[in-house]
């Protein structure tokens, strides 16, 4: 006699008896700054006795599709549950799920704002941090009012040179994964 709560029990199925689909996920990006399109896909996914006749997915966020492959975008920063359940050809299902994290990326900064003094052939350079997330910086000097020339790229807020007699201009602005900001007011110095 086949005792058919024992297959249960034991986390087995009766012979003959319908067997789960097993459901797979893949995902292009887990993590990433907001908006952040993610690309899913349920290869592996399979029915060991039969086949799978629906693919359902919901996004964690209140979004859902359907079919053997999605795409979503993450509007706003956070953690969320993405979930593939497959159902196969007699009814069975089996979920997978995997975490997608979003961040939102910094705005960017403000405009810094430049100042300068002179000693003699000596220039000193400073200026502010902006509002807001600051990767670096680009200083650029002109003179006589030619084209601007990139000075340096720098985390630093403080700039000295040493240049000839005549006049210089200047102007900097901070950058960060966002972009850069505008630029600041430009400042002339003379040196003698």
């Amino acid at each position: 006699i086949l005792d058919i709560g024992a297959y249960e029990a034991g986390g087995g199925t009766a012979p003959g008896a319908n067997q789960p689909p097993v459901a797979a996920m893949t995902v292009s990006s887990a993590s990433g700054n907001a908006p952040l399109l993610v690309n899913f896909s349920s290869a592996g996914s399979h029915d060991p006795d039969g086949s799978i006749a629906t693919y359902r997915w919901t996004f964690g966020d209140g979004a859902a599709a359907t079919g053997v492959t999605a795409s979503h975008t993450y509007s706003t920063a956070g953690a969320f549950t993405a979930t593939l359940t497959v159902t196969d050809d007699k009814g069975a299902s089996a979920s997978v799920s995997r975490t997608i994290t979003t961040t939102q990326q910094p705005a960017v900064p403000a405009a810094p704002v430049l100042s300068g003094s002179v000693s003699g052939t000596r220039i000193t350079l400073s200026w502010t941090a902006p509002r807001g997330v600051v990767t670096g910086y680009r200083l650029e000097r002109r003179a006589n009012n030619g084209n601007w020339r990139l000075l340096a790229n720098t985390s630093q807020r403080t700039y000295s040179e040493t240049r000839t007699r005549g006049t210089w201009t200047y102007r900097v602005r901070a950058f960060n994964p966002a972009g850069n900001s505008p630029w600041s007011a430009a400042v002339t110095l003379r040196t003698r």
